[in-house]
C-alpha cells in the first residue's frame, strides 16, 4: 500500500510529506467510503498499527 503523511512537525519548519509504502499484511483496509460518484476510485481508510517506519 503506498500512503501519504505528514511527517512529525519540527518547531518553525513545516511538515515534511512523507511517501510510505506498508506491506500487505501490516495494514488494515477499512471500507468507509462509500460516495456513488467516486466509488471506482477504491478509495478508503487504512489502519496501520506498530509499525517501523526507518528514516
Amino acid at each position: 500500500m503506498a500512503l501519504g503523511a505528514n511527517g512529525p512537525r519540527t518547531p518553525g519548519r513545516e511538515p515534511e510529506y512523507w511517501m510510505l509504502f506498508v506491506p500487505k499484511g501490516d495494514f488494515k483496509l477499512i471500507d468507509d467510503w462509500d460516495t456513488v460518484g467516486l466509488r471506482g476510485t477504491d478509495s478508503c481508510s487504512v489502519e496501520v498499527t506498530d509499525a517501523v517506519i526507518p528514516h
